[in-house]
This record gives C-alpha cells, structure tokens and sequence, in this order.
C-alpha cells in the first residue's frame, strides 16, 4: 500500500516468466484486468526468459523478484509455471510470507501456499476416451512431456488407465518424451515413424506445441490426418488456430482460474481461512484432427495475411531496434543514451540504473543486485515529455512514485543485466489490450547490449587516460612529476605569452623532513611529503600546475597579473599554511608539517626560459628556510625563560617545555618527577602515556588528555590551561598525580607551545577535590569503558550484561517540572546505583539522561529481575511520573571493543522505546548490521571529509507572494565515489553521537561562506544561507568565534549567515549559548518547531528569530479544519510576539496558499525547489536578478 500526498493505492504484485508467451500473457493480463476491477493497481515483476535452466544470465533476469519485497504491495500473486525454478519460487514465496503479505500461486502449486490450478488430469483422460471409445482407435502412440515429471506421469497415467479399462495393452515403443516443446516432439514423430510396429491409429500428444510439431512431421511425410492418424493436442494455446487441421484439444477456462484466485486473495486480505489447493476447469474442444469436424474447404487466405502482418511487423520493428543500437554505439556517454530512449521505447517507459553503474566494483545492498537508491536514467511520458537524471529509493521502484500510480494502472518491471551483473531495470506501462510483449522484450535485449557496451567503452576510455596519466603522476603523491610539470607548463607558457600575464614559479621545500624520518620513521615521513602534496593541490583554485621534483622538494607554476604578483603570491602561500594546519589537526601527529618557499614572477616568452626561473625561485626558497631556522631559535629561548619562571615560583613540582612545531623539548627534573617523562624519542605527556605506567583504569582519560593537547581544537579559544588527575607506577604500586600545563595558541587557536608541573598528590588533595568519587560517576564515561574492558578480561569466566536505560521523554519532564528538578532527578539516579551497584557491578552516566550498567548473571532471567527490582529503586523521586527504556546486550565476545558492547545496548534500548506493553529491549544478531554500518560510516568519515565527499546542497527559500528567492538552507549531501548518495539520514545521527558532526558543521560553515563570497565577486546581491548549529557546539562559545573568524576571512556580513538550532535545547548551559550568540548579531532560527519537542516554555526562554514550521508537523495539521485553525493561531502568535516564520516541507500549491492567507509568506520544499547544488542554485539567482532589472 502506498499513502500519497492526497490518497491511499493498493497495489499487487504479480511475479512471472516468458509473458511474451501466450498463455502465461493471457493469465497476466486477465489477473491485472480483474485486480483493477477491485480498485488495485498492479505492478508486474517478468523475466523475459525461464529460469528452468541456472546460469549466469537466469540469474540475472531473477533479479527482478527482488523487487517484489517492497513494502508498496498488499498482496503478492505468483506464476510458478511460468518461471520454472522451484528455487527461485520458494524465495519470492518465502519473503512475502517473512513480510505477512498475502500470496496466492495461481496455475501451479506451491507448497504451503494457497494454490488455484487447472484439474489436468480429468479432462485430459476425456480426451483420451474420446479417441479409445468414440473413434475406436486400437494403436495409439503418446507423446509425453518431460520425463519423470509430475505433470508428465499424470498425463502418461491417464492414458494407461483407458487403455486398461479398455482391454487395449501398453506398448512402450508406442511411447516418447517430447519435453513439452516443438523440436523434440519432431524428433519423437520421426521415430514412430522408423519403428517396426504397425502405423498408430491416433497420436495424443500432452500439449498443443508437440501436437503441431507431429502433425507437421505427418504431412511432410505424406499422411493425411486425420484420415490416415488422429492427432490430438491438449492446452489450446494460440499458435493452434493457424495450422490446418485445427486441432482437437482441451482448452484452459482462464476467467474461471483468476476469478478463483481473486476470491482466495480477497479472503486472504481479510484474514479468512481459505483453502490450501483449489481446482480451475478445463473444457474439451473437439476439431478437425480427429475427425469430429469438417475441414474447411475455404483458402486459409485470412490466416496467411494474419502471419504475414505478425511477421512484418515484427520485421519492422526489429529493423526500429537495429537503428537504435547503431546510434546508441555513437553514445559517448550516459547522458547522450538518456535523451534517445524515449525515441525507441513505445511505451511510457522509466530507465532505471543502479547508482554504482558504471563503476568496477559494486556496492550493492543484502539482495545483491540493487542499490539502495537508483538513478532515474530517464522516464518518458510521450515521445517530448520526459525527465532524466534523478536519485530515488530503490523501494518505490520508479522516480515519483505517486505520480505513476496516479495516472497508470499497470507497470510491468523487466531487468537490465550482463549476465549475472545487474544494472538496473526498466519499467514499462501496458494496458490489456494493445501491448505487444514481444516487442517490448527485443528493445530490453537491445537496451541491455547497447548498457554494456556503453560500460565497456568508457571504462576502456578511462583505463587509456589513467595509462597515460601514469606516466606524468608521482608514485607516492599522485600529483605531476618532473615530466608532468614540464609537459604542462610549455602549454600554459605558450598560451600566455603574447599576453599581459604573468608566469608565478613557486619553490615549495618541507622542513624538517630527516628529523621525522629519523624520529618517528620513513613511513610517516612519506604523510608528510603526502600532506604537503595535497595542500597544494587543495590550495590550487585557478588551476595552478603542482609538481614533485624529488624527495620534499616542489614546484608550483601559476598565473596572475603583472600588477598582482605580490598578492597572488601571499595568498596562495596562506592557503597552502590553511591547508597544512587541517592535516595537522586532522591526523593528530606528534610533529607539524611546515614548509619554507621562494617565489618568483616573470614573462616568460618560451619554455626555453624556464629552467632559469626554477633556479631563481629554489634561491629564495632556501633563503627564506633560512630565516625560519634563526627565528626557530630565538622563540625557542623565549619560551624556556617563561618555564624557568614558573619553576621559580613553583619548586616543589617537576617542570617541562614542549614545542610541538619544532618537536623540541626540555625537562627540569628533581625529586618529583616522574622517570617515566625522561625520553629522547618522545615529548614528557606523551613518554608518560608510551610507558605503560599509567593506570589501566586511567589510561584512556589520559590518552584523551594528550589528544586534546595535540589539537587544540576541543580547548576554548580564551583558555590558558589544562589539567589532568591520573595515576602511574609499577609493580602495581600507584600514586595519584597533577598535571597542569599552560599554552600558547596560534592564530588559528593551535597550541604550539607548553609549559607544564607535574606532582605527586596529597590524601589531602585526594579528598578535597573529590577525586576518587569522580571515578565512578557520571563525568568520566571514556574512562568507564577501559573499566569494563579490564573487568572482562580479568574475569574470563563469568557471564557478563551490559544494561543501558535512560528516561522516556527527558525533555518533557524538564519541560513540565524545570531543568533544575531535572538535574535534581538525575543526582538521585547516580545516589541510587551508587548503593544499588555492588562491587560485581560497574555503572557509568553516559550523557544527559542515559545511563549504562555492566553486572554479571548466571541465568538470563536473573537480567529481567535484577532490571525490575533496579526500576521499583529508581522510580518515586519527589511524586514525580517518569518511565525508563531498557536495553540489554548478553555480552558473547569480550575481545570486543567497549564501544561497540554499548552501541548493541543502546540499539536495544532505542528499538523498545515506543513499545506500549513492553520497556526492557534484547539485542539480537538481526540488529549487528545495524552496528556493522555504523562502523562502515566511521571508517570512512574522515577521508571523505578530506576528499571533499561531503557536497554543499542549497534548497531556496521563497516569498510565497512574490515567487522570488529570498534565501537558501544548506543542507549535506555525502557522495562516495562507490556508492553513490548517501542518504542524510543514514550517516547525521551517528556524526551527532560520535562528535564529527562539528568537524561536519564547521566544514558546511564554510561552504556557505565561500560560496556567497562568489557570489558577490561576480557581482551578485546575495541571499542569507542559513546553516546547522548541532547541539555539540553549544556546550560553550567557542563556535561563534569560529563562525566569526570565516565571516571576516570571506568578507562576509553577519544578517547574511543564519544559524538554524534545534527546538531541543536540553539545559542551562545550551541556552546560554543561544543567547551569547544572538548578543553576538546572528539571526537565529528554531529549527523543526511542531516536530514533537516545541514547548512555549522554549520559545520563552531563547532569543530567537525566526520559527522554522516542521513538515510533520504542517502535514499532519492539514488534513482537519481543526488542525489548519492550530496552524494559524501558531502563525499569528509568532507574529504577536515578534518572530517571523518560514515554513518547510511545502510540496503543494494548496498548503502554499494556505499559509500565504494565514499570514506565513515563507516556505521552503519540493513545490518550490528540492534540494539542488550550487551551480543550479547560481543559476536561479542569476535569472532572478536579471529579470528584476
């Protein structure tokens, strides 16, 4: 069942083989017919070809059943004749079972299934009396079908019965298997024909198809029928009304059959019991081949003029077919192919490939053949109406699914493979009475060639390109060699030099490159030579040609203007340094990777010249390394006389000076310092960290410690400080100690030099800053997992759980009671495990209202009680009403990691909530991939950032009144180069709970900067971009500088980058965080208002400007006159308290309308744009300003 926009759709599923054949084509085409009668629409999943023999290209064509597990259908029908696998049938049959779709086999059996079949055996043993009895016939021979096939033997059981009862012996020569089909039953009437017994009275054959092949061997050698032989047949299939004798036969009573199978669905649908095998009739058509009808005496002139137009028109189109090939083999690329489908195809037809189509390796979804999302090559309407180019969930099979079943009844699903490689599949549009299934089968076959070949060419152009890229690419960089860099600057020379441009030579060399081989190794040596090479390229916006000449020497050649060099120089060099710093940050290294350059700026009037201006350039690079190594020097004294300062003032601990940058340190050692600090290799934090002294239990703290450290990003921008309590020692005597180090941060808020004490602590210190407590509760949820890592591995033997609960709806109990009663419930929580929890058990507050428990059982009952006794402890708090979901992991594998131990809780405890009977959620083996693509994603999170697979999306928002573009909201799109779109959903909440959303955010921050500074440096007015503001940035201020830091680096006003949160702000310290950054200037927009967490006690409490109304919320209010008059009283209290309001998710012209006259004139969604990239969106902008000139 589909829910539209407007209506509901029932749809059935027929699933079938061979439909070009006739009978199968005439029980489809009564089944669709009849299914519409009843107000179903009808999707048809067919395999052009059988699957009776497995290979390679019948599993291709099976692909197509996999369709037929969308949730779209009500009911499923399937023709197991047809497709001739059991198999395949037993699947299609099992998935509709899994997903409790009614079923019905309809002409066949399937085990379990209800079935509607014909009753073959009765009438065909009526054919066979009717020769016995009525014409008296003594020898009779008999073509069976397959051997030691059920139908077959039925039939061949039949015949021996009347020739019993008849007194007639069975003779076996008298007997052959014709397989059902027309060439080996000519075989079978040859034989008879050469054997020594007596000519037969009468032949009956199993089938109409043998039945014609005898009759045709018996003419060819000279025996009238029937007067010579009877011949009989049995099916009634079309092709029989073109032979001469017509056929005596028995003919299938199709109507019977689906009216039956109809009633049985119907039944089904409505939970009736019905029975398991139902029998269709049958009926006996006595002809000419026997005798009991006349021949005609006519001239079968009508018939032959019938097969000359079949046999023309199937010339004619076969000939349509050979010209679409032979264009199509002029195609270059998809997009050439997509505009000449609608020219070939007859019917409305949508092209449908897998997103990952023309790449070599597949990254398909559990079915094996599709993508989860498919790309809507094109869809035609009519021979000028079609649109081309779309992504859309593989489930709704075609792009714009409603709009299909809006205006057709019937779709019919074909596949597109190689073989067992499947591409993708086409979906056609037919009606009952003038689709011809057999041309539409030759344009597949044809469209299925021209897609491989199409693959092949490019993929053979692109293995050319990469051949001879390989030649002028660096090994270990991939960007220009010395051959590369020459090869293209002599066309940039020549290009420029009759020209008022000049030539920019650019001399990049690494610092510090032996001392990090030598360090640290050759291997990240090598990183660095790698980050170097990327920044360059990364910096390259004007298409500057990069080059590694040899070792960490590089080469840069640009243009710019003669009047512009010093400029163009400074700011590529800047963005070069930009770029470094991000590696830097990103990889966490224990160095920095810095670089010293010389420029140079010429005309240059041949490449003759060049070697002249490397050497000049290489000049002023070494000069300049230089300089950095005098000025490396000096910081590094000044430094260590601010250390000698703190050592004076503070004796009693151990003191040291780190300069990340240079990767140089000092240590003043004494009585307190830990020996642990003392190293040649590795600076003091990170020897401590290396040398195993640290406490297991504290390790993963101070591992964090030392990475925050390293970044400087998780650091406030006006900190000076950080400190640490951990414990070290051997022999398993521990001492607590204090870190503390005071920093130094660069321009772009990196530390890069340090200062810091280290000292035993006193009992005293130990109690008055709480610090054993600290350990156990809430505020160290990093450290708890290593403590359940070690708990495991320290007792191998036991049985372990780990039970994670939080409280359903937090928010609203903050809501209705206050945050600070909130924070109040919480405390007790921890109180209660505190006590609860015995020395067998470790708990942990993860974060806000979720908590997380390891205890060991025997049983896994003794969970569920020890879950509800801990449930009666916790509940009662002050007469407060709160209820907890339950999540539980038996843990089964300890060597995994903590992390993943809680996810499988957490999935758990997520799947429940919702559950009205039921609060406590068992993980299950059904659920792993839910864990197993979560780490897919984190894998591969950081290299698609660095690669710029996340892609900046701009949906417009519009004045609803005036149909102008008055803003746009940035929204990510992750494309990965195998996979194709990912969708949002799948990858924001992981980042949201994982911490990457703000290297995500920070990154689509300055995609909107950047992308209105074009705007205005082509001359645009521009629009205001609002962006995301994920909950993770309002812990403290630290992002509104940053934001403010790429408005002044863009040049960029503040009005002109909104900040969208969302209405979930959860305490104190978030609403502050709003409130800073509204005193900041930035206009701010409630995100999602209506979506099920609005409360007027938000929109009291936070300083914003603009309600953004949630989809859900403007959907579900609409479809009552109550619901709309809620709508405008929230528009007009928005108004009455001075917020302006944007509404998103509009996709129809009434809810425009509707909300234009309730006073909201600004909305976004699909009735005005979806989504599109910036180029598309420039365009828009661009059009607008023209057209208001």
């Amino acid at each position: 069942m589909y829910k539209g926009t407007d209506k509901t759709y029932k749809i059935i599923g027929i699933c079938v083989s061979a439909l070009h054949d006739d009978m199968v084509r005439d029980i489809a085409m009564t089944l669709s017919r009849k299914a519409n009668e009843k107000n179903y629409k009808v999707f048809l999943f067919n395999s052009f070809t059988d699957l009776y023999n497995e290979n390679d290209y019948t599993k291709g064509e099976s692909s197509v059943f996999t369709l037929a597990e969308t949730d779209l259908l009500d009911a499923v029908v399937i023709l197991p004749e047809s497709i001739r696998n059991a198999s395949y049938v037993k699947k299609i049959a099992d998935h509709a079972k899994l997903a409790g779709k009614p079923i019905v086999s309809v002409d066949g059996l399937i085990e379990g299934v209800p079935s509607v079949a014909f009753d073959v055996g009765d009438t065909f043993e009526k054919i066979v009396r009717h020769v016995v009895e009525d014409h008296g016939c003594k020898k009779i021979n008999f073509v069976a079908g397959v051997k030691d096939n059920a139908f077959s033997d039925e039939r061949i059981n039949c015949f021996k019965k009347v020739l019993a009862e008849n007194n007639i012996e069975f003779e076996p020569q008298r007997l052959g298997y014709g397989d059902f089909w027309g060439d080996p039953a000519r075989k079978v009437a040859e034989q008879f024909l050469k054997s020594e017994l007596p000519l037969p009275d009468a032949i009956i054959c199993c089938n109409d198809a043998m039945a014609i092949s005898v009759c045709q061997v018996l003419r060819k050698n000279g025996i009238k029928i029937p007067e010579d032989i009877i011949v009989t047949g049995f099916d009634g299939i079309e092709a029989e009304k073109y032979i001469s004798p017509r056929l005596t036969t028995a003919a299938s009573d199709i109507e019977d059959l689906v009216d039956k199978a109809m009633d049985i669905l119907e039944h089904l649908i409505n939970g009736d019991e019905v029975p398991l095998v139902t029998h269709a009739s049958y009926y006996m058509r006595l002809s000419q081949s026997c005798g009991c009808r006349a021949v005609d005496k006519v001239v079968y002139s009508d018939k032959v003029i019938d097969m000359y137009n079949i046999i023309n028109a199937a010339e004619g189109h076969e000939a349509h077919m050979l010209n679409y090939l032979g264009k199509a083999m002029c195609c270059s690329n998809i997009d050439e192919l997509s505009t000449l489908i609608p020219y070939y195809s007859d019917y409305c037809t949508w092209c449908c490939l897998n997103t990952d189509f023309l790449e070599k390796k597949s990254d398909k979804t559990e079915n094996g053949f599709f993508t989860e999302n498919m790309y809507n090559l094109v869809h035609n309407v009519g021979e000028f109406d079609f649109t081309y180019g779309e992504i859309f969930p593989r489930s709704e099979l075609v792009f714009n699914v409603e709009n299909a079943l809006e205006n057709f009844d019937y779709i019919m699903f074909v596949p597109l493979h190689f073989q067992s490689e499947v591409i993708g599949y086409i979906g056609v549009m037919y009606d009952l009475n003038c689709f011809n299934f057999k041309n539409t089968k030759r344009f597949v076959n044809y469209t299925n060639q021209i897609m491989e070949s199409l693959k092949n060419r490019i993929n053979l152009a692109k293995a050319n390109a990469m051949l001879k890229d390989m030649h002028v690419r660096d090994v270990l960089t991939g960007i220009y060699n010395r051959r590369g860099f020459y090869n293209n600057a002599v066309a940039v020379i020549e290009k420029y030099k009759d020209t008022d441009k000049n030539i920019v030579l650019f001399s990049v060399d690494m610092d510090g490159l032996k001392k990090i081989n030598d360090t640290f190794g050759h291997h990240e040596g090598d990183n660095a030579i790698n980050s170097i090479a990327h920044a360059l390229l990364a910096a390259s916006d004007n298409g500057e040609i990069c080059a590694r000449f040899g070792g960490d020497e590089f080469l840069v050649l640009g243009v710019s203007e003669s009047n512009n060099i010093d400029k163009y120089c400074a700011d590529y060099y800047n963005k070069v340094n930009e770029k470094l710093a991000e590696y830097d940050a990103q990889n966490n290294s224990p160095y920095k990777v810095k670089i010293s350059c010389g420029t140079v700026g010429m005309k240059c009037s041949s490449a003759d010249e060049l070697d002249e201006f490397i050497k000049i350039a290489d000049e002023n690079m070494y000069r300049e390394k230089r300089k950095h190594k005098i000025r490396e020097g000096a910081d590094t004294v000044n430094c260590f006389n601010r250390m000698i300062d703190l050592l004076v003032n503070k004796s009693s601990a151990a003191f040291f000076y780190i300069n990340f940058d240079e990767h140089v340190w000092e240590i003043g050692e004494n009585a307190a310092a830990l020996k642990y600090m003392i190293s040649d290799k590795y600076d003091p934090v990170e020897a401590i960290l290396r040398s195993g002294a640290v406490y297991s239990d504290d390790l993963e703290l101070y591992r964090g410690f030392y990475n925050k450290l390293l970044s400087g990003t998780t650091v406030g921008i006006h900190d000076s400080y950080m400190k640490i309590h951990f414990r070290a020692g051997e022999n398993g005597k521990m001492k607590w100690y204090n870190m503390l180090v005071s920093f130094v941060k660069n321009e772009k808020n990196q530390i890069y030099e340090v200062v810091g004490s280290i000292h035993p602590m006193t009992e005293s210190e130990l109690m008055t800053r709480n610090i054993l407590n600290a350990y156990t509760n809430d505020r160290h949820p990093m450290l708890f997992g290593g403590m359940i890592e070690k708990r495991l591995k320290d007792d191998p033997d036991s049985n372990y759980a780990i039970i994670q609960f939080d409280v359903v709806r937090f928010k609203l109990i903050n809501d209705t009671y206050g945050e600070a009663k909130g924070t109040k419930l919480l405390n007790y929580f921890n109180d209660v495990l505190s006590v609860f929890c015995s020395e067998k058990q470790l708990f942990s507050r993860l974060s806000a209202d979720v908590f997380m428990i390891l205890t060991p059982y025997e049983k896994q009952e003794d969970i569920e009680r020890f879950i509800r006794t801990l449930e009666k402890r916790l509940s009662g708090f002050e007469d407060m009403s709160y209820s907890f979901a339950f999540g539980v992991y038996f843990i089964n594998n300890k060597s995994l990691p903590s992390r993943m131990m809680g996810d499988a809780a957490a999935i758990a405890r997520i799947k429940i909530k919702g559950n009205a009977l039921e609060n406590i959620g068992y993980y299950t083996e059904n659920q792993k991939i839910e864990i197993k693509v979560r780490k897919e994603i984190e894998d591969k999170m950081n290299n698609a950032l660095e690669n710029k697979e996340f892609i900046m999306y701009l949906q417009p928002k519009y004045s609803i009144s005036e149909k102008t573009i008055i803003g746009a909201e940035a929204l990510v799109r992750w494309i990965q180069p195998n996979k194709g779109v990912v969708c949002p959903q799948e990858f924001i909440p992981i980042f949201e709970q994982n911490g990457f959303i703000v290297k995500l955010d920070r990154y689509m921050w300055e995609c909107a900067c950047k992308e209105m500074h074009r705007w205005i440096d082509k001359g645009y007015e521009p629009v205001p971009i609002s962006v995301n503001v994920s909950r993770m940035h309002l812990k403290d201020a630290e992002f509104i500088y940053y934001i403010e830091y790429l408005l002044d680096k863009y040049g960029i006003e503040k009005d002109l980058l909104e900040l969208e949160i969302t209405e979930t702000i959860e305490n104190i310290n978030a609403n502050m965080m709003v409130k800073e950054a509204k005193k900041h200037g930035f206009t701010l927009l409630m995100d999602d208002f209506g979506s099920g967490y609005s409360s007027l006690n938000t929109l009291k409490s936070t300083p914003f400007d603009v309600l953004k109304i949630n989809r859900s919320f403007l959907n579900s209010f609409l479809e009552s006159s109550r619901g709309q008059k809620i709508i405008s009283h929230t528009i007009a209290m928005s108004h009455d308290i001075g917020l302006d309001l944007i509404a998103e998710g509009v996709e129809t012209r009434e809810q425009a309308d509707f909300l234009s006259a309730s006073g909201c004139n600004a909305a976004q969604g699909f009735y005005f744009s979806k989504p599109i990239p910036t180029d598309e969106f420039e365009m828009l902008l661009k059009a607008q300003i023209e057209k208001n000139k």
